[in-house]
This record gives structure tokens, C-alpha cells and sequence, in this order.
């Protein structure tokens, strides 16, 4: 299922939301994006910082949803390269377009792409940001 998603990041973390929905802008609050498996994302990122941020989603382990997976099977899922957002500067965005991978039931922790965002909790992935396939 196709599907258009807003995202908003500044120095301290990510909301949901474009920049003109009203939406609270509290900066680093936990975020879980749910999508279906298997979509077409339509996704922007928008940068409200004053320096350079990007996104890019982590792989993570399937052993949770799949725990008689099959031996051959990747015990790892990964979304595609496509849905990494370089840093970008800041007052801009970028929209890219991907599809999403086939297993579902899974969280998948989502980080700035920006080398220098690594040491920010709510920018490194360790703050309860995550994509959730369902």
C-alpha cells in the first residue's frame, strides 16, 4: 500500500509531521513510523536544525518474528539504500521514494545519516525512533 511520509529533524531528535502541520514540535520524542510491508514510501525529511542532518534506517534481526526461520534464510532485514536520506542542510528537504521489505512485525531503529549526529541520543537511534512493518 502506497503510502507519503513526513518527517521533521532539528539538532536534538525527529517528529513526525511536516513543518507546516502544526504538529508539536517536540524535538526527540520517541517516533515509530508504521508502514505495511512491501509499500511504496513517498518520504521527506525536513531539516529544522542548524547544521547538517540526514536519516537512514538500521537493519535489524527477524529471529523475533521468525523464530523457526529456515537455514539459509538472512536472519537480518534490511530496508533498501534508496531510503537513506545523505545529511542535508539546514531549512531543506529531500524526498526520496523506496519500498519497504517483505517481513513484517518488525522494528527497525532509525538514525541521522550525519557522521557528527552519532553522540546525540535522540539522533543515533538509541531513542525509541524506529520503523515498524506490519
Amino acid at each position: 500500500m502506497p503510502a507519503t511520509i513526513d518527517l521533521v529533524v532539528d539538532d536534538t531528535g525527529f517528529y513526525a509531521g511536516s513543518p507546516d502541520s502544526g504538529a508539536d514540535t517536540d524535538a526527540g520524542m520517541k517516533t515509530v513510523i508504521t508502514t505495511q510491508n512491501a509499500s511504496t514510501i513517498t518520504f521527506t525529511l525536513t531539516n529544522q536544525g542548524t547544521k547538517e542532518h540526514g536519516f537512514e534506517v538500521q537493519c535489524t534481526s527477524v529471529l523475533s518474528a521468525y523464530p523457526d526461520l529456515p537455514s539459509g534464510c538472512s536472519s537480518t532485514a534490511c530496508f533498501p539504500s534508496s531510503s537513506t536520506v545523505a545529511p542535508i542542510a539546514p531549512g531543506t528537504s529531500k524526498t526520496v521514494t523506496f519500498v519497504t521489505p517483505v517481513p513484517d512485525n518488525l522494528l527497525f531503529p532509525f538514525k541521522s545519516s550525519a557522521p557528527g549526529d552519532a553522540n546525540v541520543p535522540g539522533l543515533n537511534g538509541s531513542e525509541g525512533t524506529a520503523w515498524s512493518l506490519m
